[in-house]
């Protein structure tokens, strides 16, 4: 392929142009960054296409199919024919979308990818409103940033109050729960293999079984 790229400061926006070339067609590269990438947008558009090469988003699958077709691809430019991406604070949080496919995370609380084509439930005002659910998986996610957020598998869950000031998670397999105040400062957990606590910097509790014997430990300045 053929790239080019500006460096002007980092008060003024970084753009770097490339043509890349994939199963006999031509891509159009775009990125645009500003404060040494702290702020980026990346683009994708098809220049010359070669519709001879069938991709796996073209293929005619069945539901089954196309889902573990869909697993195993990424949300990246490289992979895609159309993609359009932003990322904030190297990729604290960040949005990709690559032809069907989506990824959105805000971390610790979001990390998920989803598929268009398939039959699920999605909403989303980005960076502060998004829901989804999926019946296939029984999987589902809520965000309203920065004051909620919530993941769930069947009966297992994970939910995050005002980014780090209240966490609460579920475990439904194991039974385990674990609740967190100013992560990670403040944490209890319990299950019926293990429970402890901590309070860091001050003192940290645990107790565990191993095979047939009980654990327990506690570790303070």
């Amino acid at each position: 392929g053929i790239a080019y790229k500006t460096f002007t400061g980092p008060f003024n926006p970084d753009i770097g142009i490339g043509l890349s070339a994939k199963e006999g067609s031509w891509f159009l590269d775009t990125d645009i960054s500003w404060f040494y990438d702290i702020i980026a947008f990346s683009w994708r558009v098809p220049v010359i296409k070669n519709d001879s090469n069938t991709t796996g988003d073209d293929k005619k699958l069945n539901d089954n199919e196309k889902a573990i077709e869909i697993k195993k691809k990424s949300v990246a430019r490289e992979d895609s024919q159309n993609f359009f991406g932003w990322e904030i604070l190297f990729g604290w949080m960040a949005y990709r979308h690559a032809d069907t496919r989506y990824h959105f995370r805000l971390l610790p609380l979001s990390w998920f990818t989803w598929d268009a084509s398939s039959d699920e439930k999605f909403y989303m005002f980005l960076p502060f409103f998004l829901s989804y659910y999926s019946e296939e998986t029984k999987t589902g996610y809520f965000l309203v940033a920065p004051f909620y957020a919530s993941q769930e598998e069947g009966d297992s869950y994970s939910k995050g109050y005002l980014v780090n000031l209240y966490w609460d998670e579920y475990d439904a397999p194991s039974n385990y729960r674990e609740k967190s105040i100013l992560w990670p400062f403040i944490n209890w957990h319990y299950s019926p293999d293990k429970h402890g606590f901590r309070i860091f910097p001050l003192f940290w509790y645990g107790n565990w079984k191993d095979n047939e014997s009980t654990i327990s430990r506690s570790i303070s300045p």
